[in-house]
């Protein structure tokens, strides 16, 4: 599943990818200025401007969708089955047979994407920082690869494999969710009720912080500060191993319910092959050691300045 059949190289330097982060960032400031409208008024050109630029990206996501589908034979596009890799399969062209406001199918085509980007850079970029700060945890995370080196299918990267790679990534997210906070608001004219009675009128907004979910002690203990991916690791009688199983109402970095993140699963396989698969050939050494490392203002959770590694090759046996 891709997000659209083109070819998408997205460096820092893409101008999408310059005018995406300031107004992401400028968005997430705004949560805590109260007077964010002034600041708009007065010095809102750049921001509107960022805005402008991601939105025509999208627009031309689905321009060049659509074009590419007027080429295409009828008979074969109305046939998911007849479809070559390159054109088929896409949530661009999903979104287009369900969604007759292209509009609408760019901002949720840049929606995915940020979705993707973002989320996936920030959780490896704290992930690479906390192994960094516990070296020995490299050797428990290579311990359980397979000696084959046959690392690249799915049921090789499965929950009962490699449970501690498992523990690691969400551990990271944890610390670290890639959304710190999120909020909803009640469109129902007639509000709603919550499981525990409450009631929310109409256009009511609610705001939960995962961030402060991940650090509370009435959920994960007085170690909830500590980076400790045991505590996600469950052993029988027989000393086998096996991820614990937590609620989306004690770890709610994905959401839940009807709610819950698509790209849950995903995400998880994404992260633990790239850490597994990275520790297996490469060793990693923090050029700036400059000690706690602070996120950026954002909607998502970025690290401030980043982090900058030397890499070189690690010295193992042939496998």
């Amino acid at each position: 599943m891709r997000l659209t059949w083109q070819k998408m190289d997205l460096s820092n330097s893409h101008p999408f990818s310059a005018a995406f982060d300031y107004a992401s960032d400028l968005t997430g400031l705004r949560f805590q200025n109260p007077l964010w409208k002034v600041n708009y008024y007065l010095f809102g050109h750049k921001f509107r401007k960022a805005v402008s630029i991601v939105k025509s990206f999208g627009n031309e996501i689905v321009r060049l969708a659509v074009c590419r589908r007027d080429l295409e034979n009828p008979s074969e596009k109305s046939n998911p089955q007849t479809n070559d890799d390159e054109s088929g399969g896409d949530l661009v062209n999903m979104l287009l047979d369900a969604v007759p406001e292209h509009h609408v199918v760019a901002d949720s085509a840049i929606n995915f994407l940020s979705a993707g980007r973002d989320t996936t850079a920030n959780s490896m970029t704290w992930m690479l920082h906390l192994l960094l700060e516990q070296p020995s945890l490299t050797n428990y995370i290579t311990d359980e690869l397979p000696p084959s080196g046959d690392f690249h299918t799915y049921a090789s990267l499965s929950t009962a494999l490699t449970p501690k790679s498992h523990a690691v990534f969400l551990e990271t997210l944890r610390l670290y969710p890639p959304v710190p906070f999120e909020l909803k608001q009640t469109l129902n004219s007639a509000g709603m009720t919550l499981p525990d009675g409450t009631v929310l009128p109409h256009e009511s907004v609610i705001v939960w912080c995962p961030y402060a979910y991940g650090r509370s002690k009435k959920i994960w203990g007085e170690d909830a500060y500590e980076f400790n991916p045991e505590r996600w690791i469950e052993r029988t009688g027989d000393e086998a191993e096996k991820l614990k199983v937590r609620s989306a109402a004690e770890y709610p970095v994905f959401n839940g319910g009807a709610r819950s993140c698509l790209g849950k699963r995903m995400a998880e396989v994404m992260g633990v092959w790239v850490l597994s698969e990275s520790l297996r050939e490469w060793e990693f050494e923090e050029v700036e050691k400059v000690g706690r490392r602070r996120s950026r203002n954002s909607l998502t959770l970025p690290m401030e300045g980043g982090l900058k590694v030397r890499v070189r090759k690690r010295n193992m046996p042939a496998l």
